[in-house]
């Protein structure tokens, strides 16, 4: 028979080594990767390590939860002063972004297993979605934040990259004072991320 122009082969009908009974369960084995990810998961679990991580999460989302420049750490506005670069409500919204993005690159990056980045990721967003609608919703569709994916996977540099892409969505491509605020602040955030995953002492 010919269906959507392919030629059906030849049925054997004395073969029933396909046939299944009506009303019998059907065994859903799983899969080798899925059984190595469960195995990983209930290591993560037993150690503790899915527990820190949720807690990770907790802790660093504090560095990009405040609501405006008037409590907006110090360093970061003295960092935007000494770039002579203009405090407004956009700046902070895209120090708050580059910020997130840098606690997503370091879970993602420093963890000892991709799961625990997961779990972790995953608590920031609760967080953000529950007390910070208005900074989750301008996140959510990820084109900001696809920029920095550009610039990390890009030759070179990875803070000057991401200082360029900083640049780029502050509306100021290419001003060497925005490139480097930006590459300043990823590598002062990135530091403190690597910090704050030391501390809470991962099994490896």
């Amino acid at each position: 028979m010919i269906f959507d122009g392919k030629v059906d082969q030849p049925v054997n009908v004395y073969n029933d080594s396909d046939m299944k009974i009506v009303g019998a369960p059907v065994k859903n084995e799983p899969s080798v990767d899925e059984t190595v990810l469960l195995r990983r998961m209930h290591e993560q679990t037993f150690n503790g390590n899915i527990r820190k991580a949720g807690a990770l999460g907790t802790q660093i989302v504090s560095a990009f939860s405040y609501s405006g420049a008037s409590s907006a750490p110090q360093d970061v506005l003295e960092k935007a002063a000494a770039y002579t670069v203009p405090v407004d409500d956009e700046l902070i919204f895209q120090l708050k972004l580059l910020t997130f993005f840098t606690a997503e690159y370091c879970v993602e990056r420093y963890l000892p297993h991709s799961s625990l980045g997961s779990v972790a990721t995953t608590k920031i967003y609760d967080i953000l979605r529950e007390g910070y609608p208005e900074f989750y919703r301008r996140i959510s569709d990820f084109v900001a934040v696809s920029f920095y994916c550009v610039g990390v996977a890009a030759d070179g540099d990875t803070a000057e990259n991401v200082g360029t892409q900083f640049a780029m969505l502050c509306g100021h491509g290419g001003e060497k004072n925005y490139i480097d605020l930006g590459a300043d602040i990823f590598r002062l955030y990135r530091g403190r991320f690597k910090k704050a995953i030391a501390g809470f002492g991962f099994v490896q």
